[in-house]
């Protein structure tokens, strides 16, 4: 497993650009940012977890 969690969008810009990047032990943060760029709530996110 990687060190940390990257956000790319492979679409526009290819897998090589990162756009953001988390250390591994902030997975949390990494998964609430994605779930609100693709339009979701945190609290989707959460009860995904449940």
């Amino acid at each position: 497993m990687g060190e940390r969690w990257e956000l790319v969008n492979s679409r526009h810009y290819g897998r090589t650009i990162v756009l953001h990047s988390w250390p591994r032990d902030r997975h949390t943060e990494a998964f609430s940012h994605c779930y609100r760029l693709n339009g979701r709530s945190v609290e989707d996110l959460l009860a995904a977890f449940r």
